[in-house]
């Protein structure tokens, strides 16, 4: 169900990008999250694409290809071994939600982009996951979710880091799963897990995770576990010279 859901969302992200009219000469896969890499690839034939990312499993499938097409580095997105002004399109799927802080991402991406250049990404909503945040509350009252940022948070962080035509955009998406053990391993593959400093210590023990079956299972329609999630799209270009943007001219949720 993660790599489903991750090749859902990353068909949402480029539905986003059809009307784009841009010929990269580099793309930039950031993170190596959810199937942007051969996206990028089928829908820009004539750019060489940048994965960039930790796990060395993503690495190696992302390694130069037949054609030199597709290279793969090891790298974080708040430090990216490339040269300023030096890359066309940067995407990201579902790898913002990684950065509480998105100011040095987004001043890292500002830095890489040529004037012109475009980023766009996905990410999550603080609407996302609020059956299961409830059904957390009824058995401890302890943070187990990360909060996520409001679009309006990012598309402001955007304007600040000197990107123009900012425009956000919000879509909610009911999923469903078969039961709240699949619901939480599509979590934990998202990276989606507890990462919070006040997280309850040591494991979750198989009483507590009972707890929260019976929590979640207590409204199951049609016999399957439901969640809401909030699906944040952005995208922003470098201008020759930074530009300052009313925030009231770019947000916008349907």
């Amino acid at each position: 169900m993660a790599e489903r859901w991750c090749e859902e969302t990353a068909a949402r992200l480029f539905d986003h990008l059809d009307p784009v009219r841009l010929e990269p000469r580099w793309a930039i896969d950031l993170a190596m999250q959810c199937g942007v890499r051969d996206r990028l690839a089928d829908r820009f034939p004539g750019a060489r694409v940048l994965s960039c990312g930790y796990l060395p499993s993503a690495l190696v499938r992302s390694s130069s290809e037949p054609g030199g097409r597709h290279h793969g580095v090891a790298a974080s997105p708040m430090r990216l071994p490339l040269a300023s002004a030096s890359v066309d399109l940067l995407a990201s799927n579902l790898s913002l939600i990684w950065f509480p802080d998105l100011r040095p991402v987004l001043e890292e991406v500002w830095r890489v982009l040529r004037p012109g250049g475009l980023v766009a990404f996905t990410t999550l909503g603080p609407g996302t996951l609020g059956e299961l945040r409830q059904s957390w509350k009824a058995v401890d009252g302890r943070p187990h979710i990360i909060e996520f940022a409001d679009m309006h948070d990012i598309g402001d962080a955007m304007v600040k880091a000197g990107f123009a035509d900012v425009v956000m955009d919000a879509e909610r998406i009911t999923v469903t799963w078969p039961d709240t053990r699949a619901l939480l391993h599509d979590l934990r593959g998202l990276g989606t897990g507890n990462p919070l400093p006040d997280r309850p210590p040591g494991l979750t023990t198989p009483r507590r995770l009972a707890a929260i079956a019976r929590a979640c299972e207590a409204n199951r329609p049609d016999g399957r576990i439901s969640a809401t999630v909030e699906l944040v799209h952005g995208h922003g270009w470098k201008p020759q010279a930074r530009a300052e943007v009313r925030f009231e001219e770019f947000a916008r949720t349907r």
